[in-house]
């Protein structure tokens, strides 16, 4: 017997999400950011946290205030800590230093600054700021720039603005992160000069600029720049700037990540970007040299680690995750994944010998490192993620710990298991959790939950989501088909064709032969590609009794200009517009199989969402009702949300959201198990 409770929807509104890991050179203090959320807005509140490594004091806040700060970085002799903070206009968040326990505001740009990053001398900052150029905002031009907008100023500013119209001349002109058309504003680059506080502008043109970062002797800067037009308008290039603006180009026609590019001692400019085709999709690290020329990638142990980044889905993690990848020396510290495990691994760039660094069966969500150290974020299957330090060893402690309300509720354990596949030659890795209060001889539902992408991974980690159906007296399993990430080239083919679905169905099938499943009580989930998957599992099979289509994904045809997946990658959505024209004979498109739908459904869409449109969740919901009218079905829209609802949504519309999916699954599997008043 226990006298733990049972997870309650209401827990998800105290969840504390853990963000961009800082840790002093010398390695003696550590600090983070905590995002809550605000009970009477919804939305998330950042606040930085200052831990001891040495575990000798508890962590607690860093300021106090009703202000919000974020991206924590410590300067090169670790006397300053400079951070981002809306202190005075909200929302506006600026470049703010604190040293000897005072505080002082760095930047005054116009809008504020979106990021930064600190010079290897400590001499400047580099920074990222929205802007508007002249003529397309009330008032905006670039000798006013430096100068914030707050106050009154700010109210009659964005009335005028949003009085006049947005004209549109890009055949790519809305985006889901921009949640439809862009607000107009391009991202600039300029500097912060630590000793004088003289703040200056490096470009302001017509294009974006991101992430910019200064070179070791503090002489330049490089940054992504986005100069295409067109289909590639996407398409990064890696740029040089001087600090009196002049410009080098570094690449030309990549496909790159808008993550921070990596200087090098020789003064090339490391960058992570993917290589897509077909039947691949892997990460690479690339470098340039001094002049444009052709990428080289650098090689590293691939049956080590996928490549730079996780493509994780739904981790339970908020905010700046914090760099990516980091020189250290001769080495290249760097975030990758292997097999569902994410961590942090160090790249000999010498002999291309990769090693992890942290541990195993775990999801790390941003790190930082000094002295010889690695300190993280870190989730597991058994508890959100909290703030641990490796030391050299390899020897991990954990020195943040938040979410104590975990130690009330009873949480079952996620059995992790492999699963032969249907092709006879690789393994299906996935989970299965039991329903809380398990009793052995009793059947139960399951849901079987399918993740997006389809290039992402389910990581070792914890899923609110999950837990929170198992409390609800269901069975979860959760498995990554082929077309998943991390498992080697050869497993990323097959998500679109039946590959993939035939993995689904003999990971449900195994299990059901554990025994305590009700075959006849299986519902079927998944989002943006798992919502694909899901309409395409109900139009082929009836053996689930319930279904919920999240982020759905049904015509892949309409794609093609109502939002931007159309239009973000290459393959497999450029052919939508074929697609389109024939789509009698294509076959991207689940909406056809409607009439041999026999499952009731549950369609949950934001209406914001611009990578799986709205629109797609509008024709399933309206061909279910014409041609299935005896089959029910209920369309839950959520206003104003976008693709990111579950991870980074308004936390009443995540916890509407989830309501809507276990009420759906408890009514059709008949779990018996209601919501608490």
């Amino acid at each position: 017997m226990t006298n733990k409770r049972p997870l309650q929807i209401d827990d998800l509104l105290q969840v504390e999400y853990l963000s961009s890991p800082a840790l002093s050179p010398c390695g003696k203090t550590a600090l983070y950011v905590v995002s809550t959320g605000d009970r009477n807005t919804g939305t998330f509140i950042r606040k930085i946290w200052k831990a001891d490594p040495s575990g000798m004091s508890k962590a607690k806040a860093l300021f106090e205030g009703d202000f919000q700060q974020m991206l924590p970085r410590f300067s090169p002799d670790g006397k300053t800590v400079y951070f981002l903070s809306d202190e005075g206009n909200p929302g506006v968040f600026q470049i703010w230093a604190l040293k000897d326990g005072e505080r002082k505001k760095l930047t005054h740009l116009r809008h504020g600054i979106s990021w930064f990053s600190v010079a290897e001398n400590g001499k400047a900052l580099a920074f990222e700021a929205p802007l508007w150029m002249e003529g397309t905002a009330p008032g905006d031009k670039e000798d006013n720039a430096l100068e914030e907008l707050s106050g009154v100023s700010r109210v009659d500013w964005q009335k005028a603005k949003d009085r006049a119209p947005i004209h549109i001349t890009e055949v790519m002109y809305k985006f889901d992160e921009t949640y439809g058309i862009p607000d107009g504003s391009l991202s600039q680059i300029g500097v912060v000069f630590t000793e004088s506080g003289e703040e200056k502008l490096l470009t302001y043109e017509n294009v974006h600029h991101r992430k910019p970062v200064f070179s070791p002797d503090g002489e330049k800067i490089a940054c992504w720049r986005y100069p295409h037009g067109g289909w590639k308008k996407n398409r990064g290039e890696i740029s040089v700037y001087t600090l009196d603006g002049a410009r080098e180009d570094r690449t030309e026609n990549i496909i790159g990540l808008d993550e921070m590019p990596v200087w090098m001692e020789d003064g090339s400019v490391l960058y992570s970007g993917y290589y897509m085709s077909d039947t691949d999709f892997h990460g690479a690290f690339y470098k340039t040299g001094s002049e444009k020329d052709k990428p080289v990638s650098v090689a590293f142990d691939e049956k080590v680690c996928w490549g730079p980044g996780a493509m994780v889905t739904g981790h339970t993690a908020y905010g700046y995750p914090s760099d990516p990848a980091k020189r250290v020396g001769g080495k290249l510290l760097f975030e990758s994944i292997h097999c569902g495990s994410t961590g942090v691994y160090s790249l000999d760039l010498e002999n291309g010998e990769t090693k992890l660094l942290t541990g195993e069966r775990v999801c790390v969500n941003g790190f930082d490192v000094a002295e010889r150290k690695v300190l993280c974020v870190e989730g597991n299957p058994e508890h959100i993620a909290d703030l641990y330090l490796y030391d050299e060893t390899g020897e991990k402690r954990l020195i943040a710990r938040h979410n104590s309300w975990m130690e009330e509720v009873a949480l079952p354990k996620a059995e992790e298991v492999l699963v032969p596949s249907p092709d006879g030659k690789s393994k299906i890795h996935g989970w299965i959790l039991k329903p809380a209060g398990f009793e052995e001889g009793k059947k139960y539902p399951a849901v079987l939950d399918i993740h997006g992408g389809p290039e992402c991974v389910y990581p070792f980690d914890w899923w609110f989501e999950f837990f929170y159906l198992s409390a609800r007296g269901m069975a979860v399993i959760w498995c990554d088909p082929h077309g998943s990430i991390s498992y080697g080239s050869d497993y990323q083919e097959g998500a679109w064709d039946d590959i993939a679905y035939e993995d689904l169905m003999a990971f449900t099938d195994y299990a059901v032969s554990l025994g305590f499943i009700d075959e006849a009580r299986i519902g079927v989930t998944g989002g943006s590609y798992g919502g694909y998957m899901t309409n395409h599992i109900i139009g082929r099979t009836g053996r689930f009794a319930a279904a919920v289509s999240q982020r759905n994904l049904c015509n892949r045809a309409t794609s093609y200009g109502t939002g931007d997946m159309g239009s973000i990658l290459e393959t497999p959505f450029r052919g939508c517009y074929t697609s389109l024209m024939n789509r009698m004979k294509g076959g991207s498109t689940t909406i056809k199989s409607i009439d041999k739908i026999t499952t009731p459904l549950l369609i949950l869409h934001a209406t914001n969402d611009y990578r799986c449109s709205f629109e797609q969740g509008e024709q399933m919901f309206i061909a279910m009702k014409d041609r299935r009218p005896d089959i029910p079905v209920r369309f839950a829209a959520f206003p104003g949300e976008n693709h990111g609802l579950t991870r980074e949504g308004n936390m009443y519309a995540q916890k509407g959201h989830l309501l809507e999916m276990a009420d759906w699954f408890a009514k059709y599997l008949d779990s018996g198990v209601k919501e608490e008043a």
